[in-house]
């Protein structure tokens, strides 16, 4: 842990940015490994409209990345997916929840 990676970021409708995160891992179970939970994690990403790309969980994954680095996480463990569908502010989203986690020593 703590070693700083490089990642470029592209959410559905917005902008290419740079963000500088710690290495955050991703994981769809519970690890028998000592931590500490930091909190729950819940993000959303939007297709803006009818012509931008359907959201990706690869995104989904980014921002949960993002999310948890900011928390100081080490993880994001039991990783799930759901798509929201078709709203009036959005023409389709994908959710992504987890659960930050420091590791222990």
């Amino acid at each position: 842990m703590g070693s700083l990676g490089l990642a470029w970021v592209l959410a559905a409708g917005s902008a290419t940015h740079f963000c500088l995160c710690i290495h955050v891992f991703l994981v769809s179970s519970a690890t028998a490994r000592s931590k500490t939970s930091l909190g729950q994690i819940t993000v959303k990403v939007n297709k803006t409209t009818a012509f931008h790309p359907a959201p990706t969980p690869e995104l989904v994954n980014d921002r949960l990345r993002e999310n948890a680095a900011a928390m100081g996480a080490d993880a994001v463990v039991l990783v799930r997916y759901g798509d929201v569908g078709i709203s009036m502010m959005s023409w389709g989203s994908l959710e992504g929840k987890g659960r930050a986690v420091k590791f222990l020593p």
